[in-house]
């Protein structure tokens, strides 16, 4: 079962809203409602994106933490562990980003491909340098983990479109036709 998970980078874009879907944060800002958003930042400094998650009508649920408790559909996110290394289903897992717990959710719901769209990293406000290293080594250590379990991430993409963002030395392809 494919599950996609739409970030908030560039490549969202090309996601065109079939599949079933969690998104995180304003990954609203490309046109598709999806299945499931994550949101567990307050925005409160970002009142543009603020304004596309409030729009957001996601098809199941909002998960999140309580400043957005107000949210149609609603329901909080009561624990994350921090990554180690190692997966359990019905476990979330916390890394530096969002779609990083989009991806543990997706397996939990037991999806065994996770298809990343927006999952760039190439100009994340906060995500670079050394922060960039980490993350990326823990998307690397997730994605051994989920095929020792049966499971797999791949970058999104089309005939028109390659990921080249920070994570295309370290995950396949999946080409959506």
């Amino acid at each position: 079962m494919i599950c996609h998970i739409i970030g908030c980078g560039e490549s969202g874009k090309y996601w065109d809203g079939n599949g079933f879907s969690i998104g995180v944060n304003d990954c609203f800002k490309f046109g598709h409602h999806p299945d499931i958003l994550i949101v567990v930042n307050n925005m409160r400094r970002f009142q543009e994106r603020k304004k596309i998650i409030d729009a957001t009508r996601p098809r199941v649920k909002l998960y999140g933490l309580g400043s957005w408790s107000n949210h149609p559909n609603y329901q909080h996110i009561d624990y994350m562990n921090i990554w180690k290394g190692d997966l359990k289903k019905g476990k979330l897992y916390k890394s530096k980003t969002s779609p990083f717990i989009a991806v543990t959710m997706a397996y939990s719901l037991g999806y065994d491909k996770i298809v990343l769209w927006g999952v760039d990293f190439v100009n994340h406000r906060i995500v670079k340098g050394s922060k960039l290293k980490s993350e990326v080594s823990n998307f690397e250590s997730l994605q051994k983990a989920l095929l020792k379990n049966g499971a797999s991430m791949y970058l999104g993409g089309t005939n028109e479109f390659t990921n080249q963002g920070a994570l295309k030395d370290a995950l396949p392809n999946f080409i959506q036709i």
